[in-house]
């Protein structure tokens, strides 16, 4: 019998660049409403994570989204998904932890990493593999037992302000696997998909709405990238912001990577 599966979103409204931004108008609804909704056509639970923001929560609650207040540290992601876990799911449940912050991860996507997942036995821990696109493929997937030991294990504060690296560090202790993207994506780069500014909120929009166009509001993964892919006026919008984009990821990658070493060693 296969385990039951819950998709958490985490969501937070006090972004420095672009404070609310899950709730900023995206193809006519906020942009969290516009997530959930095409997680729902999976007939999984769905479920959004909030640390604080109450006016925020009610409008969510009015436009259906099912959203939970879960108190605790900003930065302690890990730390909110695994009180969230210990009180209100139970044994065996598989986790799948997005960003709310990208508004076209896809729920077709997710059913072929839930049957990647289930035909591999014994895991713990399932990320996804390099080469996948910025906003499609920020997915973690994990069961509820190791959620409770990576809380209980990890002391860093850089592995507890997102999920994954409180396991994908450590595959010594959590048997793991990482899902891969296809050749043809993984051999070329894309444009940025998540939204940060509102300059990639425009843009992720744009996507959106000629990817809607072309293929129905039911779109997949696939069907975004051919959009992106062959539309020339999409291409040559973002291609000064993603050079930016590209630039300032391997500035934070080095960052993080120091701060790492150094709380690790104490160096």
């Amino acid at each position: 019998m296969s385990s039951k599966v819950v998709v958490l979103l985490q969501a937070r409204f006090t972004s420095t660049r672009f404070p609310a931004k899950v709730l900023v108008p995206f193809c006519g609804m906020p942009m969290l409403v516009y997530q959930v909704r095409r997680f729902q056509q999976t007939g999984w639970h769905v479920g959004v994570l909030c640390p604080r923001g109450d006016e925020a929560l009610s409008a969510l609650r009015q436009d259906g989204v099912p959203v939970r207040r879960v108190y605790g540290d900003e930065q302690d992601v890990l730390g909110r998904y695994a009180r969230y876990a210990r009180t209100m799911l139970r044994e065996g449940t598989v986790i799948v932890r997005g960003c709310s912050d990208s508004p076209l991860l896809c729920p077709y996507l997710l059913r072929d990493i839930i049957a990647y997942w289930q035909v591999t036995s014994d895991l713990a821990y399932l990320g996804m593999g390099p080469g996948w696109p910025d906003g499609l493929g920020d997915f973690d997937v994990f069961t509820r037992e190791a959620l409770l030991q990576a809380d209980a294990d990890t002391t860093l504060a850089s592995d507890r302000e997102h999920v994954g690296p409180a396991f994908w560090k450590y595959p010594e202790q959590y048997t793991q696997i990482l899902f891969p993207p296809p050749n043809w994506v993984r051999d070329r780069q894309w444009p940025k998909l998540s939204v940060d500014t509102p300059e990639d909120l425009a843009y992720v929009e744009d996507v959106a709405r000629i990817t809607t166009a072309a293929y129905g509001e039911a779109f997949t993964w696939e069907q975004v990238l051919n959009a992106v892919a062959s539309h020339t006026n999409l291409q040559q919008h973002y291609e000064p912001m993603n050079a930016a984009y590209v630039s300032q990821v391997a500035q934070e990658r080095g960052d993080r990577e120091r701060v790492w070493e150094e709380e690790r060693y104490g160096q």
